[in-house]
């Protein structure tokens, strides 16, 4: 069902003993001893899902977090019945799961935007130890098919956790046509029961295990799999969600007076699709309501326009009747909201989040990521594969959403000017202008800093690059004493909630006793307060030594300059030596000029992956580059 949960993609700093003498063989906390797992499929798309399971616990931690198993279901399509459900302890004993202790909640998702009929029943098992195996065999009926006539589900069997024996068994009317994809799992059509039936059985066996990786890709994209759907094609599954979403998008008087409200005088296209854009951003609040089919079924423009709020199926049904009421075309885009890139061969509508396509710019756009500018686009969906749904003039097609787009380039300036005073006192401001995903990211950090605690955030900044020191940081309208030049759309915003202006931030800073001057002695060019999107961060970008999986990664424009002004009484003697590192993933560069009494610090990160992820070999280029960086931070120079 369609959602969408806003999160940043960051950097995190792996923490790994790989390669070390303490490292030990890998005990995954789980053992699936046994997944028979069985659809029974009717002709208008419901079905039967009956799960026989058993699952050894291996570990402490297992017997501490795992001790209860969660059945998924919707409360308001799918009934729920539990077969069995017991506990077998290492000597043999069977523990049955007391009728008490088989509890229905709601699915555990407390956001307080997002409102679903999302069940969960969970059983709590008895007697667990290390050793112990829990039992549960249960049927969902799900009386009530996403899309009428239709039939489609994935099974995935992670490989952090060891598979010995499992089977999927599909049995459907003969007359429904279904297409397959099997990712390292064995099978295909068997005897059928009866006349009028087909039957299909796919198995898997001794499935070897691989330890997750902090930071790569989502277990779905490298672990057995099967896919099932009756849609034949790609253009059908865009058919059926736009079957009970065009009429949703109708221009009615509402909404083209409120489209020519929000253009007023404006009438350049591109800017009018901006001006509509920036609104449904920033007036129209995400609320999920992910009831029966509500999670395919957007509401219609005119009660979301008197609502003031929707989710995603809804921002982009508004946007695209505001547009349509300006003449410009546009059509929604599925996608999965979700660290998996693993592109699917069988059509369904296996995705969670839905976006907007305008072809007359070839421009995608997510209204509903509130801090991402027109023509940005989150991480999380950058080179996925996508359905365009279509529209009049617009054909349903499978598509690869850019890594970036030329309306909005990926780039990161940052300009610190710094003076070393006669006391060795270094005391500083910098001014950061962003755009792109790099901008998006620097709205949302913003947001979340409350009023009155801009020094405290500055300090974890210094903090979590070992910087000391004192500092602060602003919107640059409210740093007077940094020009805001490097923002070259005009002036700048203060909220950076605001889409209509371009977003820059400055900070300044003091470092006392930073340097013995006038020495002599060595010190690195000071960091100051470092930018949200420091360049230094990326030093401990690739920690593990080796990775067997593939990780997300984006292209990188990064670019910082430094000037330094030193004290009258200080001789610089020798500078660090210029950085020019380059690979086959990307290149690093620094120079340094000794400019009157002043120094000037040029780096500059460039990498260009050819897709949303880096294999193995690509990561030990960013390892290579994350080096160079390292070392540069850490040069001196003498005086």
């Amino acid at each position: 069902m369609l959602h969408r949960t806003l999160a940043a993609l960051l950097l995190t700093t792996p923490i790994s003993a790989a390669g070390s003498a303490f490292a030990g063989q890998y005990i995954p906390d789980e053992t699936l001893l046994q997944d028979d797992i069985t659809y029974t499929i009717h002709w208008d798309g419901s079905y039967a899902f009956e799960e026989n399971v058993a699952v050894r616990l291996n570990t402490e931690a297992a017997v501490a977090n795992d001790g209860e198993s969660y059945i998924g279901y919707s409360g308001s399509q799918d009934t729920v019945k539990i077969l069995d459900a017991y506990t077998t302890t290492p000597d043999d004993r069977r523990l049955d799961v007391a009728g008490d202790k088989i509890l229905d909640q709601s699915d555990g998702d407390d956001d307080d935007d997002s409102f679903s009929d999302g069940r969960e029943r969970a059983i709590i098992f008895p007697g667990l130890s290390v050793g112990a195996v829990k039992h549960y065999h249960y049927v969902i009926d799900t009386n009530e098919p996403s899309f009428p006539g239709q039939f489609y589900d994935v099974q995935n069997f992670d490989i952090d956790t060891e598979t010995k024996s499992a089977s999927i068994t599909i049995t459907a009317p003969a007359a429904l046509q279904l297409y397959f994809q099997a990712v390292d799992i064995q099978g295909g059509p068997v005897a059928a029961p009866k006349p009028g039936l087909a039957k299909w059985v796919f198995t898997l066996q001794n499935v070897p295990t691989q330890p997750d990786e902090q930071d790569s890709v989502d277990p779905d994209d490298y672990s057995p799999s099967l896919a099932i759907s009756s849609f034949p094609n790609w253009a059908a599954v865009g058919a059926a969600y736009e079957g009970r979403a065009t009429d949703k998008a109708r221009v009615t008087p509402a909404v083209q007076q409120l489209a020519d409200r929000i253009t007023g005088t404006i009438a350049d296209p591109y800017q009018q699709a901006k001006a509509l854009y920036d609104w449904v951003s920033q007036n129209i609040r995400y609320v999920s309501v992910d009831i029966g089919d509500s999670g395919y079924v957007p509401n219609p423009a005119d009660e979301i326009i008197a609502a003031g709020y929707g989710d995603c199926k809804d921002h982009v049904t508004l946007l695209k009747a505001l547009l349509a009421a300006k003449g410009i075309a546009s059509s929604g885009v599925l996608v999965n909201w979700d660290n998996a890139f693993a592109p699917m061969t069988v059509a369904m509508p296996e995705f969670n989040h839905i976006i907007t396509y305008i072809p007359q710019f070839n421009l995608f756009a997510d209204s509903t990521a509130a801090f991402a500018p027109f023509g940005t686009i989150p991480n999380l969906e950058r080179g996925k594969q996508a359905l365009i749904t279509g529209a009049p003039g617009i054909p349903a097609r499978l598509v690869i959403l850019p890594l970036s787009q030329p309306a909005a380039p990926d780039v990161a300036r940052m300009v610190t000017y710094e003076t070393l005073g006669a006391d060795g006192t270094v005391t500083g401001t910098a001014q950061i202008a962003d755009s792109g995903r790099y901008e998006m990211n620097d709205r949302e950090e913003f947001a979340d800093i409350d009023p009155g605690t801009e020094e405290q955030a500055a300090s974890n900044l210094m903090e979590r690059f070992d910087v000391q020191g004192t500092g602060t940081l602003a919107p640059m309208t409210q740093a007077a004493a940094v020009p805001a030049a490097s923002l070259a759309a005009g002036s700048p915003a203060s909220d950076p909630h605001d889409l209509t202006k371009p977003f820059g931030y400055a900070t300044s800073f003091s470092m006392p006793g930073y340097a013995a001057v006038p020495g002599p002695g060595t010190m690195p060019i000071p960091i100051g307060v470092p930018a949200l999107n420091a360049l230094a961060g990326l030093i401990r970008y690739a920690a593990l030594p080796v990775r067997k999986l593939p990780i997300p990664c984006l292209a990188i424009d990064n670019q910082e300059t430094t000037f330094l002004a030193l004290p009258a009484n200080l001789t610089v003697k020798s500078l660090p030596p210029a950085t020019d590192f380059s690979n086959a993933i990307g290149s690093y560069t620094a120079t340094y000029k000794l400019q009157s009494n002043s120094i000037k610090v040029t780096r500059h990160l460039l990498t260009h992956p050819a897709a949303a992820t880096c294999s193995p070999a690509d990561y030990q280029n960013l390892r290579a580059l994350s080096f160079a960086i390292g070392r540069d931070f850490r040069a001196t120079f003498s005086y």
